[in-house]
């Protein structure tokens, strides 16, 4: 169970606790806890939320990717999947993929390991990789310690954790790294049913955004759209 005494670390950085429940808000200019705003995250989730493919299926497992380091990608990915799970009451797993920069133990109070890269070595099995959340829909599947993804994803397919998630949660959402540093995580991302790319407002050229999503769709990945954040 992961516990609620983070509020203060988080909100010192930028976030807030709610509930249990971690948002991210503007930093506070006073001492005064900040009011939440998660609008803008029940929009992307109902965004995401449309049928794609030949099958017209909904995206049940999402990616969400960025350009470059420090546009807020982790921030998207855990406020997307706790607004899911507390809006919709649906099992939601939120897995950490950006192995050897994970953040999102330290934001959930989590412990890192064993997680993602343990499970595909072979060196644990899935359940103990699972941590609960105090928010009883929500569930973290931290990076782990063990190397990169792709050291292990050859060997150890990932099909069956796929297969394994898609059976026990409502909603996926997968933190993944930076386009230009994506190469431990292509495979998994080849199989998701689709991505977000996270753009820093004002920071990022649109030439750059647009090699990325170029990079994304020659790989196979499917983009359900992307996200603008910082906007002023």
């Amino acid at each position: 169970m992961i516990p609620h005494e983070t509020t203060d670390r988080l909100a010192a950085n930028g976030h807030a606790a709610v509930n249990g429940v971690v948002r991210r808000v503007a930093a506070p200019k006073h001492r005064d806890r900040p009011r939440v705003n998660a609008d803008p995250y029940a929009e992307l989730l109902a965004n995401i939320q449309r049928p794609v493919g030949p099958a017209g299926q909904l995206p049940q497992v999402v990616g969400v990717t960025s350009c470059t380091r420090r546009e807020g990608v982790s921030t998207v990915a855990a406020n997307l999947a706790l607004t899911a799970a507390q809006s919709l009451g649906k099992n939601v797993l939120l897995v950490d993929a950006r192995v050897s920069r994970p953040t999102l133990h330290q934001h959930l109070a989590s412990p890192r390991s064993p997680g993602l890269s343990e499970y595909l070595a072979g060196a644990a099995d899935l359940a103990d990789c699972l941590f609960q959340c105090d928010l009883e829909c929500l569930t973290l599947l931290p990076a782990g310690n063990v190397g990169n993804v792709s050291d292990h994803a050859e060997a150890t397919s990932v099909t069956p954790l796929l297969e394994a998630i898609r059976a026990d949660f409502w909603l996926v959402v997968i933190d993944l790294p930076p386009v230009d540093e994506l190469g431990d995580c292509w495979l998994l991302a080849g199989h998701l049913d689709g991505t977000v790319l996270v753009l820093a407002a004002e920071r990022v050229a649109a030439h750059t955004a647009r090699r990325a999503a170029e990079r994304l769709l020659r790989a196979g990945v499917r983009l359900l759209g992307a996200v603008f954040n910082g906007v002023r």
